[in-house]
């Protein structure tokens, strides 16, 4: 049976602990080796996480982009839009 997927900070707490325990070199030298992997394995899957999250947000900004003109003006015309008052609740 297969667990279920940690979240990003579980995993990320994870990978942490087993640092810790690394660090603290009290482990046999087979375990040692184990808890590396699944650290490599851990780190791996956290960066694969980050990179997807950072594509979705480059898809997003692209998207907002297009509709608003090309991106450099998109930021400026936001914010000039915003000192103008324009976006006043």
């Amino acid at each position: 049976m297969k667990k279920a997927k940690q979240s990003f900070e579980e995993e990320f707490e994870s990978l942490q602990n087993i640092v810790g325990e690394l660090d603290a070199g009290d482990l046999p030298f087979e375990e040692t080796v184990n808890k590396y992997e699944k650290g490599i394995k851990t780190a791996i899957s956290l960066i694969t996480t980050l990179k997807n999250a950072e594509q979705r947000i480059t898809t997003v900004e692209a998207e907002y982009a297009k509709v608003c003109g090309d991106e450099s003006d998109a930021k400026v015309n936001a914010d000039e839009d915003i000192e103008e008052g324009e976006y006043e609740n």
